[in-house]
């Protein structure tokens, strides 16, 4: 604007008015020139790739401790659901720390816990027991503080690279399970402590990488500037706090016990986020199709798994299963963001709930390892797709200091019920037939597609650049 005179008609005309610049295209190459998402990207890939091969390893070795399918699945449920309970506190404590700091204390304790479990391993003190002790503690820390990472990425990427950055990590996912499978069966067969070793080292990487990261990842930071480039006020009340109150600051409950304190403030976190979730009628009833079609995939999954290590296949035969998932999600993970960019996102969803359930139903009349690829490489090319569109939409609509809250509650529902899947499969294996699982295994994802048929709300999610005028 240029300076005038003490005289001059300072009255503007719109024809004076400045015209707003054109919002230049956005290149999905950009998000790659974020340094402290590379980091990120590096640091979470590490997380993942280690996790992979380590809970490739754990199944086999149960199994070989105890020679029965309900030891290897009796262990998974237990991590499942330690992981489970424990991410009920690890998002109210996600949201009151720099999340950094929580990605530096589940890489550090799970070096801690797997270096003792190899040790035992190594001279032979390594019992079912100590493993379901080792698995036990493992997935209380990973779930106190998994979130750290995914709640970190808000704060790094714009929301306009979402779709994007959720279709990279669908691809760096597929691409290590890819990996991950016949790698950890090679290892398993050279020595059965490798697929322990290794992860110890990927950890190590993880926290050497989230340290370059600059970007202030405190909570309280990220929600500021949050309210400060949206230009108005944030809607949900108790949001509109967030710039007077200390994230980080416990009540005294009365001046009770800290622990106590801590633990009342967290379970008030977690019945915060219920409450939030439970006025979005669209989120709840979405939820509803994915809970029930998670655990009719997951039984399929772990029955294949179970079923070959029951057999006496060999490992990097049983990793082949998981490469045939990860070369399909890789393949729809490409193919991903532009179906979410052409496509409308709730008819897109239903469209990739059905081709999931329609692919499996080939294994409910043949079990073979070579069915069991060829049904899963087609059924997973949905798997990355669903995710880019239903979860990039959900994840938009939630605030940023409430990222960590609401992520748990989403996981906490949409997974509750698969948890005990594992266990389940194992004792079925021991007493009935593959084929009657997998039927009653198809019949939850039969379910889940009709449901989502019948949910006008989920067929009317819109295209991404229409989603802020659909609320939750």
């Amino acid at each position: 604007m240029s300076a005038q005179g003490p005289g001059a008609d300072n009255t503007s005309t719109p024809a004076e008015l400045p015209t707003p610049s054109p919002t230049p295209p956005v290149s999905h190459r950009d998000l790659w020139k974020l340094p402290d998402y590379r980091n990120w990207f590096v640091g979470d890939s590490a997380l993942g790739l280690g996790g992979g091969l380590r809970s490739f390893a754990l199944p086999l070795l149960a199994f070989d401790l105890t020679g029965r399918t309900t030891a290897s699945g009796t262990l998974a449920t237990l991590m499942a659901a330690t992981s489970l309970i424990a991410s009920l506190f690890g998002g109210a404590v996600v949201d009151r720390i720099d999340r950094r700091l929580g990605i530096h204390l589940r890489c550090w304790t799970g070096i801690l816990i797997w270096t003792v479990a190899t040790t035992l391993l190594l001279t032979g003190h390594l019992g079912y027991v100590a493993l379901l002790c080792t698995g036990f503690l493992s997935a209380l820390t990973g779930g106190l503080f998994f979130t750290a990472s995914d709640a970190a990425l808000r704060s790094l990427v714009p929301t306009r690279f979402y779709p994007q950055a959720q279709a990279n990590n669908e691809g760096r996912n597929a691409a290590f399970s890819m990996a991950s499978g016949p790698l950890g069966g090679m290892l398993y067969g050279i020595a059965t402590w490798l697929p322990l070793v290794v992860p110890i080292a990927l950890f190590g990487v993880a926290s050497a990488s989230t340290s370059r990261i600059r970007t202030d990842l405190h909570p309280r930071h990220a929600a500021v500037e949050e309210s400060m480039g949206s230009g108005k006020p944030q809607s949900d009340s108790r949001i509109g706090e967030v710039a007077d109150e200390d994230p980080t600051s416990v009540p005294s409950a009365g001046g009770g016990h800290p622990v106590r304190a801590v633990v009342t403030r967290f379970l008030a976190d977690f019945a915060e986020g219920f409450s939030w979730m439970s006025h979005r009628r669209r989120l709840l009833s979405v939820l509803l199709c994915t809970m029930v079609l998670n655990v009719g995939i997951s039984a399929i999954v772990y029955t294949a798994n179970f079923h070959l290590i029951a057999i006496g296949e060999t490992p990097w035969r049983i990793g082949l299963v998981d490469t045939a998932i990860a070369v399909s999600t890789l393949i729809g993970a490409l193919i991903g963001p532009r179906l979410v960019r052409t496509i409308p996102t709730g008819i897109l969803t239903t469209a990739m709930i059905g081709w999931i359930t329609v692919s499996l139903l080939p294994l409910t009349h043949t079990q073979s390892l070579e069915w069991i690829l060829g049904t899963f490489a087609i059924g997973f090319l949905a798997s990355p797709v669903v995710n880019a569109g239903i979860l990039s939409y959900a994840m938009s609509q939630v605030p940023i200091d409430h990222q960590g809250r609401v992520m748990t509650v989403l996981n906490f529902v949409s997974s509750g019920l698969t948890m005990v899947v594992p266990a389940i499969v194992g004792v079925a294996l021991e007493h009935t037939t593959i084929g009657l699982i997998v039927v009653a295994s198809m019949a939850f994802c039969v379910v889940g597609f009709l449901l989502a048929l019948a949910n006008p709300l989920l067929r009317a999610i819109p295209l991404p650049d229409k989603w802020d005028t659909c609320p939750l």
